[in-house]
C-alpha cells in the first residue's frame, strides 16, 4: 500500500538520491546547462532547510518501508507583479521508473495541492520542469491549474 506523508531529516539520503535521479533522467537529457553534480553536492543541505521551513513542504511516497518517490513543494509570497496573493509552487516531483503508473504522482500532488489550499493559496504552479507531461497530467487531475 502506497502511504504519502511529510519527509523527516531520517528520508534526506533517499531524497538526495531520488534528486540525483531526477537530475539524470529528466533535465540532464533535456538541459544541457543543468548541473548534474547539484544533488551530491547540496542537496543535503537544501533538504535540511527545506525540512525546517515552514513554507515548504517535503513530502515522500513509501510502499511498506521504501521510498519510492518524493515531492518537493513552497509557498511564494505576494510580489510587486502579483496582486496581494500566496501562492504554492512544486518545485519537483520524482517516481522510481519500476513504480510509475500507480498513482504515485497523482496522490503526491493531490496531498500538495491540499496543502497549499490549508495555507490559503490563491494558486498552485509548476515551477519548472523539462519534461512535464506526467506533471501536467497529475497537476490537473487533482483539481489545480
Amino acid at each position: 500500500m502506497i502511504v504519502i506523508e511529510p519527509a523527516d531529516v531520517d528520508d534526506i539520503e533517499r531524497l538526495v538520491a531520488l534528486e540525483a535521479e531526477l537530475f539524470r533522467d529528466d533535465a540532464g537529457r533535456h538541459d544541457q546547462f543543468v548541473d548534474l553534480t547539484w544533488p551530491q553536492r547540496e542537496g543535503r543541505a537544501d533538504f535540511a532547510r527545506l525540512l525546517a521551513s515552514p513554507v515548504s513542504l517535503v513530502l515522500v511516497a513509501r510502499d511498506a518501508d521504501e521510498v519510492i518517490g518524493h515531492l518537493v513543494g513552497y509557498l511564494s509570497a505576494p510580489t510587486a507583479t502579483r496582486q496581494s496573493v500566496t501562492y504554492a509552487v512544486l518545485r519537483s516531483m520524482y517516481v522510481e521508473a519500476d513504480q510509475r503508473r500507480r498513482g504515485v504522482a497523482r496522490l503526491m500532488t493531490e496531498r500538495f495541492v491540499s496543502w497549499a489550499r490549508e495555507q490559503g493559496c490563491a494558486e498552485a504552479h509548476v515551477d519548472s520542469t523539462a519534461n512535464s507531461s506526467g506533471v501536467s497530467k497529475a497537476f490537473t487531475s487533482s483539481g489545480c491549474h
